[in-house]
């Protein structure tokens, strides 16, 4: 490709100092330009880019057997698993597995740090439909492997992290995390045994010894105090003080989940509790249902719902509750005596203060954002969505499902931030929108002009995908263009031409001089060996 066929508007202009790093980056270098807040339109530089990301992603799905749909947007992964699992499947027919790209639009979100955060999802999603659990813990593993694998293309330093599974209770899902200060997503890490969780799944433990002193309970008029911080104002209590109960619906079930007011509920241990298909907050008419109250008043003294309380709760001596009549919290209530639980457990996420389940070492809080996951279900799921097939006895069996996705913006711009430098991108090897750049020294001298071209011509032949820079701006304003470009090798002809010596410089090393008939052993030797198919 000639560069001057190509619109690349690469700028030397600095761009405004609240925009993201990716987003500063992949603008100077003409990749991207934005449309309005959280909306991009990718140029060719970065349509090329994103192009060589899905591939290297999609590669290695085909070698596993998942090959590509085209899927309308308002359909979702389950819809085609389902789709293609409709008619009974014979065993032999399976394992089968498919993915294809997902665009839709993030509603009621405020986007930031520029492609890590927009308002447009662009991800690659894919499922692949099994015979049973063995298949898919093999399933599973593989895909770790492609994580491994892709990390390392793209030079990211990445951690697995657990995540219960919603699906198949017992198990476990998974995160492709990358740490990023100001990241959306949380893990907890082990900073002893390095095992990484999301909150919500960590195992917690508590305290047996019961806290506060029992007092006689009392009703207190609150008003005008619905959330945790406005109780705690009020009462002048600290939030540890005050047991807050959340009231949701188990598919047909009203539940009072009661955890200490400094804590957050994980809905996912709920829910595997429950071993619910559905589990979502009631509504403001549920909750007067079951407590006869506006929302902000519930509490288990004569809460007409199932409670369910945190194990850290039932060691509480002297604790605030809603009463259950708007305006009105009790004051020095006691479990067991003032209420009882129908279930006990541990329902909170985890915090910094809590030690690894595993190990006992301590945690830490990472912030960072997911570049990828992997979801499993089970035989139960599979009953509810009727994914049946035949067995080889020639009975019905029930599959084990797979999905997964990736986020490419989000792989693209956490590319970007780890591979730069003053200069501009160094993008990795496998997403660069070229392989390699070729320039003469001086457009006006026919030498260097024809040994650029022959070169060109030369690693085209060979599959290397090259742009051959054959502008007529000075070889320094060239040489800033492909460095703020991140292009992985550049190649030079210049006043030695007529020896037939030319200059190489891989685009984070030091340049060298070559004899034009060393150039190919040199290339293929390389790091910068990735010729495509002829």
């Amino acid at each position: 490709m000639k560069y001057s066929w190509m619109y690349i508007p690469t700028s030397k202009e600095t761009i405004q100092e609240n925009e993201a790093l990716n987003y500063k980056l992949l603008n100077r270098a003409g990749y991207v330009r934005k449309n309005s807040a959280g909306s991009y339109t990718l140029l060719p530089l970065g349509a090329r880019a994103l192009g060589k990301l899905q591939n290297l992603i999609a590669g290695s799905m085909e070698e596993r057997g998942c090959y590509r749909l085209e899927v309308p947007s308002s359909q979702s992964v389950e819809s085609q698993f389902k789709l293609i699992a409709a008619g009974r499947l014979s065993y032999r027919e399976l394992p089968i597995g498919a993915w294809f790209i997902k665009e839709r639009v993030l509603d009621n979100m405020r986007p930031r740090l520029g492609l890590l955060h927009p308002r447009i999802k662009l991800s690659l999603q894919g499922f692949k439909l099994l015979r049973d659990s063995k298949e898919l813990a093999i399933e599973t593993e593989q895909l770790l492997v492609q994580w491994k694998g892709l990390s390392e293309a793209l030079k990211l330093d990445c951690l697995k992290a657990e995540t219960l599974s919603e699906h198949l209770p017992g198990d476990k899902d998974l995160k492709l995390f990358w740490p990023y200060d100001s990241g959306e997503d949380r893990i907890i890490r082990c900073s002893k045994c390095g095992k990484a969780v999301t909150p919500d799944s960590l195992k917690c433990t508590y305290a047996n010894d019961a806290f506060g002193s029992e007092g006689e309970l009392k009703l207190v008029h609150t008003p005008e105090t619905k959330t945790i911080m406005q109780v705690a104002g009020f009462l002048d209590k600290e939030q540890k003080d005050i047991v807050k109960t959340l009231i949701y619906k188990a598919d047909e079930r009203l539940i009072g989940a009661l955890i200490r007011g400094d804590r957050e509920l994980s809905e996912i241990k709920l829910k595997n509790l429950l071993n619910c298909q559905v589990l979502e907050p009631a509504t403001a008419e549920e909750v007067y249902q079951a407590t006869g109250a506006e929302v902000g008043f519930a509490g288990p003294i004569g809460l007409k719902a199932e409670i369910i309380c945190d194990n850290e709760v039932m060691s509480m001596k002297a604790m605030v509750i809603g009463a259950n009549k708007t305006d009105y919290h009790y004051v020095d209530a006691s479990a067991f005596r003032d209420f009882k639980s129908d279930m006990v457990a541990d329902l909170r996420c985890g915090t910094k203060e809590d030690a690894c389940p595993e190990c006992g070492g301590s945690v830490e809080i990472i912030d960072g954002f997911t570049l990828a996951k992997v979801n499993k279900s089970g035989a139960e799921y599979a009953k509810r969505q009727g994914l049946v097939y035949n067995s080889s006895s020639g009975e019905a069996d029930l599959m084990h499902v797979l999905d997964f996705e990736f986020d490419l913006y989000r792989l693209l711009a956490a590319a970007v931030e780890s591979n730069n430098d003053e200069a501009g991108l160094c993008l990795p090897k496998d997403i660069a929108p070229f392989d390699i750049i070729v320039m003469s020294v001086h457009a006006d001298n026919e030498l260097q002009q024809s040994t650029a071209l022959e070169i060109y011509s030369r690693l085209k032949s060979k599959g290397y995908d090259v742009l051959l820079d054959d502008r007529g701006d000075r070889v320094s304003v060239k040489f800033k263009d492909s460095e703020l470009i991140g292009i992985p090798l550049r190649i030079t002809a210049g006043r030695k031409a007529a020896e037939g010596i030319v200059e190489i410089k891989p685009r984070t090393g030091e340049m060298t001089e070559l004899h034009i008939d060393s150039l190919m052993d040199y290339i293929e030797g390389s790091e910068v060996n990735y010729a495509g198919e002829i």
